[in-house]
């Protein structure tokens, strides 16, 4: 259950469905810290590219129920009423269809609007400054 608690705002920051203001340094440092592990060629910096395949990997982890959607079904009951609007704000940014769910592909390929948020040049590259430059926010 805790890991499961811990992911959702994870996944809320790596979506980019909460807006860029709402996410505190904290957050950052987490969501950046657990994306590092996408690091493929562990030189200390984050592609674009090195996000999205991070951010499948996530999509597992949090499609708790396995029928390849993220739902209110996902969210554990006891997180749920203090999430309800963080929900709303994921499908409003990555459900694409409009069906009420996330699919794998929406999630995957959606906007990343935290990974634009901390890329400050805009190289499609985090580096070590942007990521500490993020952090202090």
């Amino acid at each position: 259950m805790k890991i499961v608690i811990f992911a959702l705002p994870a996944f809320f920051l790596v979506t980019g469905a909460v807006a860029a203001p709402a996410a505190t340094p904290a957050q950052i440092e987490q969501v950046v810290s657990r994306a590092m592990e996408a690091d493929a060629n562990h030189d200390g910096m984050l592609t674009r590219a090195e996000w999205q395949t991070w951010r499948a990997t996530q999509f597992a982890r949090l499609d708790r129920n396995g029928d390849g959607y993220l739902t209110d079904a996902d969210v554990p009951a006891i997180a749920a009423g203090q999430m309800v609007p963080k929900i709303q704000a994921a499908r409003a940014a990555l459900d694409a269809n409009h069906d009420g769910r996330i699919s794998r592909d929406e999630f995957v390929n959606g906007p990343m609007l935290v990974f634009d948020q901390i890329d400050l040049d805009h190289n499609e590259i985090i580096d070590g400054r942007e990521i500490e430059q993020a952090k202090g926010r």
